[in-house]
């Protein structure tokens, strides 16, 4: 039975292209599996395809960024032009028709395909129905041989679940968007406005996923009411709260530095109320 699946299969892929002797490079039905690998930073879902190479979903932390890569291990001989995809019906689908999926360009070198949001939104949902996206190349350099790769559905629904639950839990800012970060208080006071308790709480679910935070610093600043050592004061004990509610996302203490300005570096004029707000202040700035 398997035997006669795999061939019908194959007949499935090749049809239309009867006149042409195709290279086929696919997953076959005891061959084919997806792995997931996830993280708050990034999410993976990966196919091998024997002979090839991979056929990979992936998306990042920060805004929807979908995206699905077919890879071969090696050089192909491949000549230039648009790569035609089709989504293939399984073999014991009978009746269901092929459908078009348009074109792409093909990528030199070893990335082959390289899909974005809509685009690998759509491969990821023909793979979901049972479908099997397919590539056509149109020919070798040598003009004689076309080729083409078939991404398998076969045992894709426990990956593709754990890929969505990835998806669902990757952190919504990239590191770019939480290395720096100012943070405001209240006058005369240490305890977190829920404004700047939320985003420590962003910076310590970030701190929490990226293994790679080298140093972060923490400096204090105040307005200018009081005397000077009274703000150098507040400034650091405003620090040392920031730090020791970061610290707990484990980071490494040696790594956290912590300085207070006081007065002595304001960003508005301390003349008005708005700009002593601003100067009422903890800088955090993480590098890795």
């Amino acid at each position: 039975m398997r035997s006669f699946l795999a061939a019908t299969l194959l007949a499935t892929l090749l049809s239309g292209t009867a006149n042409a002797e195709f290279k086929r490079f696919a997953a076959e039905l005891d061959e084919a599996s997806w792995k997931s690998s996830q993280s708050p930073l990034h999410c993976s879902l990966t196919q091998r395809i024997p002979g090839f190479g991979t056929a990979q979903f992936s998306s990042s932390n920060g805004r929807p960024n979908l995206k699905f890569q077919l890879r071969s291990d090696f050089s192909l001989p491949l000549a230039e032009g648009p790569v035609t995809m089709r989504s293939l019906p399984a073999a014991w689908a009978v009746g269901e028709a092929a459908e078009e999926l348009g074109v792409t360009p093909y990528f030199n070198g070893n990335n082959l395909v390289q899909l974005k949001d809509k685009q690998a939104w759509r491969m990821l949902t023909e793979l979901s129905f049972g479908k099997f996206p397919t590539f056509f190349y149109s020919q070798y350099a040598d003009g004689a041989h076309p080729l083409t790769v078939s991404v398998s559905a076969v045992r894709f629904t426990e990956g593709h679940e754990n890929f969505q639950r990835c998806l669902r839990q990757l952190l919504p800012y990239t590191f770019a968007e939480i290395a720096k970060s100012t943070l405001y208080f209240e006058f005369d006071r240490v305890e977190f406005t829920p404004a700047t308790k939320n985003r420590l709480n962003q910076i310590r679910n970030y701190l929490k996923a990226d293994s790679r935070i080298d140093l972060m610093v923490i400096e204090g600043h105040t307005d200018s009411k009081g005397g000077r050592w009274f703000n150098f004061e507040l400034g650091r004990k405003r620090t040392e709260a920031v730090r020791d509610y970061l610290l707990e996302a484990g980071i490494d203490p040696k790594r956290v530095q912590i300085k207070s300005y006081g007065e002595r570096r304001p960003v508005a004029s301390n003349e008005t109320e708005a700009g002593q707000k601003k100067n009422r202040r903890v800088e955090v700035t993480i590098s890795r």
